[in-house]
């Protein structure tokens, strides 16, 4: 009797070591998106410049939404921030100072996923010696599953040493540019026509970003009208992106320029995407019109060279 209780015991010890191992082993791993910095220069000297990049790695999750600030000391200075080349294309707020921080806020249509998504370039001067760290502060990641679900976050300090004195930075290239030597445009790029429930309570909205290598993007410029026509005539009026339309019935002719900060210029056009009623469309009553006039032209031409040329009776 004893020996079949130590037995049934034995075979008992050993099922709860089987399931310690699966639970233990086999129990999925919880994902956690991690936001962190990355610089080729953590040591430079005052009145140097810095270049920090901020970047995402989604953990094999597909990510939608991106909100958070950036702190950083008062031994640096802000000079500039790009967010040229970002996963994020819809800026609900592009990355911008917010009380010694960079406050941002994004969403990315679709999702991204990856491990290395950069959100945007962040560029300081040195202004005071000493060691120092840039730290992000309410972070708020939300998962791409439609029901906006936020995700587990961590991120990463970055450290950098001011050197006392006046140093000179190496120059990187692509980093510093004479305005006066770029005259190349900004790259080709897409306007694009989108919605979503999750922003602009589904709205159709524009949405657009261009790279420039040199000098770098200044701004953007849009005019619109309902006809080519109307266009031509149409003012230029800075905007931003995303871009909720005016004309929600897509039947507008768009046209975006983006300016570097040397001047020069690159325009994209959006068609309407929308079907306009033929006898609204003012560039087809203008061919009409011309058609018209040149029938009525040639018509008197014929007529006065008939009269011309007829014989006498």
């Amino acid at each position: 009797m004893a020996h079949k209780i130590f037995n049934i015991y034995l075979r008992f010890i050993f099922a709860a070591i089987v399931v310690a191992y699966i639970f233990a082993f086999n129990t999925p791993e919880a994902r956690c998106a991690q936001l962190y910095f990355e610089s080729q220069t953590p040591t430079v000297s005052v009145d140097d410049e810095l270049f920090v990049s901020v970047y995402l790695n989604t953990d094999e999750e597909v990510l939608n939404a991106f909100e958070g600030k950036v702190f950083f000391p008062k031994s640096l200075e802000l000079i500039d921030i790009s967010d040229g080349g970002s996963v994020i294309n819809l800026w609900v707020r592009k990355p911008a100072p917010d009380y010694f921080g960079i406050f941002f806020s994004g969403v990315t249509p679709g999702g991204f996923y990856g491990t290395k998504g950069k959100l945007f370039d962040i560029k300081f001067r040195a202004v005071a010696s000493g060691a120092g760290k840039i730290i992000f502060s309410d972070l708020l990641i939300l998962k791409n599953d439609g029901l906006g679900t936020p995700t587990e976050v961590s991120s990463t300090e970055w450290e950098f040493i001011v050197n006392e004195g006046v140093g000179i930075q190496p120059k990187l290239i692509g980093q510093e540019v004479n305005f006066w030597e770029d005259v190349d445009p900004p790259e080709s790029f897409t306007p694009i026509i989108d919605r979503s429930p999750e922003i602009f309570d589904n709205r159709w909205f524009l949405s657009f970003t261009a790279q420039d290598k040199n000098s770098g993007i200044d701004r953007y410029e849009k005019k619109s009208a309902k006809s080519r026509i109307g266009l031509t005539f149409a003012k230029w009026r800075e905007v931003g992106s995303p871009l909720v339309l005016s004309d929600q019935n897509l039947e507008s002719h768009i046209l975006i320029k983006a300016v570097d900060k040397a001047g020069n210029e690159r325009i994209e056009s959006v068609e309407p995407a929308g079907q306009v009623v033929w006898y609204k469309n003012l560039d087809v009553w203008m061919r009409v019109a011309i058609i018209a006039f040149c029938v009525i032209l040639v018509g008197r031409i014929l007529c006065l060279l008939r009269r011309k040329f007829r014989k006498p009776a």
